[in-house]
């Protein structure tokens, strides 16, 4: 995953914020930071207020479904003021230039 489709995942994930919350997190302040692990990238960005407890659950699900959907995964998902803290997960850093045409399970063994 690109620059700058991590960027537009983040972007994404803001929006989802502010349509629950009403306008509570600031998209122009997103930031994706790298982490020790090449593979984990970290989400944050300012909230001006907590999002309501009772709307935190279907956030989380659909920030991990648009996360699945764009092909990486969503870890720990922080709504709490004063930031939004989510941390993603890359599958992989590089698509692999050949794959395997046949299963493994339907090989035959003698």
């Amino acid at each position: 995953m690109t620059g700058k489709e991590l960027t537009s995942l983040a972007e994404d994930i803001v929006k989802y914020v502010n349509l629950v919350a009403f306008d509570v997190c600031d998209p122009a302040h997103v930031k994706v930071s790298d982490t020790a692990s090449p593979l984990v990238k970290r989400v944050t960005a300012p909230l001006l207020n907590d999002v309501p407890k009772i709307s935190q659950a279907p956030l989380r699900k659909m920030i991990k479904k648009s996360c699945k959907g764009k092909g990486v995964l969503a870890g720990a998902i922080k709504l709490k003021a004063p930031r939004l803290d989510v941390v993603i997960y890359l599958k992989r850093r590089v698509t692999p230039a050949w794959t395997r045409e046949t299963p493994v399970d339907s090989q035959k063994s003698d």
